[in-house]
């Protein structure tokens, strides 16, 4: 891990969609954080991002700042990317109970993981939800042995509701998936005419 370069957190948009795809295939290369072994492509992210515009759900990215002496380019600090870290949510099922109910989705850069950059996306994300008002239980689906990600979400108040055990397969092994759930407060008696914003 080597220390992030000073960085903004920002709405993410299309142009930020190539820097997610490097994470995001890193991941399934390297680590049990993705269930798949096939990368993904620009296609893809492309349909992903269009959904969530759709349905009105939020994608935050960490951005290096830009340097005054580059011209107002990223600052050449080591590691030199253009997505530092995203985090999103979406829909958790598709009936209709569970519309209250997201998933998020958190991922850095590996270059500066353990560096703040995930706590500084979960937390913005967090307070968005709560300012929102519409959304009543995050939950965030991790592999049993990413003990980072389990500690980071209990940092921030998810608790482990439940381990479904050896549900994945991947890299030659049975793996364990572990549910963490954080409740947000939203009143009953509005919850049937909230849109998400």
């Amino acid at each position: 891990m080597s220390s992030p370069p000073a960085y903004t957190i920002r709405p993410g948009t299309e142009d930020d969609l190539p820097g997610i795809l490097e994470i995001l295939n890193e991941q399934i290369a390297t680590s049990t954080a993705i269930f798949t072994d096939d990368p993904l492509d620009i296609e893809d992210r492309r349909a992903w991002f269009r959904d969530l515009q759709k349905s009105g759900y939020p994608l935050y990215v960490a951005v290096p700042n830009p340097s005054p002496q580059s011209g107002g380019l990223s600052e050449p600090s080591s590691p030199s990317v253009d997505v530092l870290g995203f985090v999103a949510y979406g829909q958790f099922r598709s009936k209709p109970g569970y519309r209250f109910t997201v998933e998020t989705s958190l991922y850095i850069h590996k270059d500066i993981r353990g560096g703040g950059v995930g706590s500084a996306l979960l937390r913005k994300i967090i307070d968005h939800t709560r300012e929102a008002g519409n959304v009543h239980v995050m939950v965030a689906g991790t592999a049993g042995n990413n003990i980072p990600s389990i500690r980071l979400h209990e940092k921030f108040g998810f608790e482990n509701s439940f381990t479904l055990k050896e549900v994945g397969y991947k890299f030659g092994e049975w793996q364990d998936v572990v549910f963490l759930t954080l409740k947000l407060p939203m009143d009953p008696s509005v919850a049937d005419g909230s849109a998400r914003k």
